[in-house]
């Protein structure tokens, strides 16, 4: 899954990208999860559903990424991977649905590389073009 982080003052720039929106999401994801642990350290033993919406793709993104932080938090675990099963526009917006995949934190098992506090609007950009979907905010650290 393609994704970048860029620095960013005390910030990151995330930045994802894919042929369809489902795509492009989930790159997201996976670097969000990179910026925190080392995912192949984490087993995939539970699954999490994760159903976000929001009034355009940008903002979805923004949602989609903190709603993440936000399962990981009250759950007290570290996601492997997120699966965007699907990208939909609806009434009054855009849908997303997702299944993460992660176990409980384990500081003896888990490396934490950074704490990630939200992802933001910050620089929040969507493009589509020459066939492929490019998202990009800011992640607060």
């Amino acid at each position: 899954m393609p994704f970048e982080h860029r620095d960013h003052q005390a910030d990151v720039v995330l930045v994802a990208w894919g042929p369809t929106l489902a795509e492009a999401f989930g790159s997201g994801a996976q670097g969000l999860l990179a910026l925190m642990v080392n995912p192949p350290d984490i087993e995939a033993a539970i699954p999490v559903e994760i159903t976000c919406e929001a009034d355009e793709v940008g903002a979805l993104f923004v949602s989609f990424l903190n709603e993440i932080l936000y399962e990981q938090d009250c759950r007290g675990m570290f996601f492997r991977e997120v699966k965007v099963a699907d990208v939909a526009e609806h009434t009054g917006g855009v849908l997303l649905r997702a299944t993460a995949w992660g176990e409980p934190v384990d500081f003896g098992k888990h490396r934490v590389r950074a704490e990630v506090k939200a992802a933001t609007y910050g620089q929040l950009q969507y493009a589509y073009e020459g066939g492929i979907h490019r998202l990009e905010c800011i992640v607060d650290l």
